[in-house]
């Protein structure tokens, strides 16, 4: 059972037209109109924790920097999986707990808690059907300079106008002996982690990894075939832990999508980016019915 203090994070959306001091007490979203379902989502969940009498404080994704501050707590996220992401940007070494507050319209592959087994989680202690796992993140450099703080899901390196041709030289390293190059002309370049393979990367083609993997994926979107330089060696691949990817750019607007549209970093022509795998982990808490969920995907795409 979770003992510790616990702060929950709640989506924006679901924060509109609330203040901090009433998302503190609930009582706004208690008097005013008919609540949504995932409001009434939000309430059965804070009435669980007041029941067994967790310590526990409420913020929207807006007011992150006030949980920052506090010692180790227990991050829950009411939302879905987007807000589990968004929040892991600034979660260096905090366990991350996911409610899924919308069953119907998410898939919450990342949530373990839902309307159905929340109760039962705070109230018992369920030995064996939910791990703690340490996920997979990455970290960015561009000219040497860390820029983002640890990504969860995936990036994509390209041009800032996606009908452009995106240029660059490709180079994975291991341990600074040995490495691999090729100049690249394609629509971009996907680098994902396990938990980010289900996304944009399978949708153009990548494998969905095991959450437990511990390694990246590169694969190369639509590539620029010519005469001279062929398909090129380089269009999937697994990158390890001892091992970094480095780009080269060669486009004067060469962009970096950082989880989706979330935040776009600029890299300058001739920049070089180098991307590998985080130091820090995420501790998240995963159950069997995440695990089944995702494969699903894995063996029936």
């Amino acid at each position: 059972m979770i003992k510790n203090s616990l702060v929950v994070i709640v989506n924006k959306i679901l924060s509109t037209g609330f203040d901090r001091e009433n998302f503190v007490t609930f009582k706004y979203i208690l008097l005013k109109k008919p609540l949504l379902q995932q409001q009434k989502n939000i309430c059965y969940v804070v009435g669980i924790l007041r029941m067994n009498k967790y310590q526990y404080m409420i913020y929207p994704l807006n007011y992150i920097p006030f949980f920052m501050c506090i010692k180790k707590p227990i991050l829950l996220t009411i939302g879905g999986d987007g807000t589990l992401i968004n929040t892991s940007h600034y979660n260096r070494e905090n366990l991350t707990v996911g409610y899924n507050s919308g069953v119907i319209s998410s898939q919450g592959l990342l949530c373990s808690m839902n309307l159905f087994n929340v109760k039962f989680f705070f109230e018992k202690s369920l030995t064996g059907l939910f791990i703690i796992l340490k996920v997979t993140r990455i970290c960015i450099f561009v000219n040497n300079k860390y820029l983002y703080s640890p990504i969860l899901n995936d990036i994509l390196v390209t041009h800032k106008n996606p009908a452009h041709i995106s240029e660059y030289i490709l180079i994975v390293s291991q341990q600074k002996i040995s490495f691999t190059s090729e100049y690249q002309r394609n629509s971009g370049l996907w680098i994902s982690t396990p938990i980010g393979s289900t996304g944009g990367i399978h949708s153009s083609g990548g494998d969905v990894l095991r959450i437990q993997d511990k390694n990246l994926q590169i694969f190369v979107k639509e590539s620029y075939i010519t005469k001279n330089n062929g398909l090129g060696e380089i269009k999937k691949r697994l990158v390890k832990h001892n091992e970094t990817i480095n780009l080269v750019s060669k486009m004067s607007g060469g962009k970096i999508f950082v989880d989706g549209s979330y935040m776009k970093l600029n890299v300058p022509y001739n920049g070089i980016v180098s991307i590998q795998i985080s130091k820090r982990p995420l501790k998240l808490l995963i159950s069997q019915v995440m695990i089944n969920k995702r494969n699903n995907i894995l063996y029936h795409p």
